[in-house]
């Protein structure tokens, strides 16, 4: 956008159906390395990047084959011999289904955000391994529950060949937490 005093203004907006934050990423490097090469003079490098058409093309003949086959049948597998957690007060069922989605915001203070900080560098972890860590033990305590599955999101952008793919990247890895009564953190 032109702004009045000469300036411009360049806005960028994804849908989530199409992109993850990642990509957002990725495209705030390329406008910046297309601008350093512009000022420059320079032509920018290609593209390193697989196509995200060609790696969902890649990924839907892995899952169609028989080793795709097996490994979606061992996850129906895990997930139905999870215990379902359910709310300790009603004891409505907290299961993933389609419904309204249901958004709670919060905003730590810098003075806890710091404190977690020191523990994930005390613990040699990081700082989501320590949020992580707070959400399921929190969990258990209010559920009772010792042994349930969480869902942590992740970014698919694992190996060189698909680090600067643009698209919806993000991953739920589902995981099995084991909290025993009384343990520590």
């Amino acid at each position: 956008y032109a702004l009045p005093d000469g300036g411009a203004v360049a806005a960028l907006s994804a849908s989530h159906i199409i992109a993850d934050a990642g990509t957002r990423n990725i495209v705030m490097a390329e406008i910046e390395l297309l601008l350093d090469h512009a000022q420059a003079g320079t032509a920018p490098p290609p593209p390193r990047s697989v196509p995200f058409n060609e790696y969902a093309l890649a990924e839907r003949d892995f899952l169609a084959s028989p080793r795709g086959a097996a490994l979606i049948a061992y996850w129906r597998r895990w997930n139905a011999a999870q215990p379902v957690m359910q709310a300790p007060r009603t004891g409505i069922p907290l299961q993933w289904a389609p419904g309204r989605r249901q958004l709670h915001n919060l905003l730590l203070p810098r003075r806890v955000l710091e404190r977690v900080q020191r523990l994930a560098h005390r613990l040699g972890a990081t700082p989501f391994l320590v949020f992580l860590t707070l959400y399921v033990v929190t969990l258990s305590r209010w559920s009772g529950l010792a042994r349930f599955p969480v869902r942590i999101l992740g970014d698919k952008r694992t190996v060189l060949e698909v680090a600067e793919t643009v698209g919806l990247m993000f991953c739920a890895d589902a995981a099995d937490v084991a909290v025993p009564q009384g343990a520590d953190f």
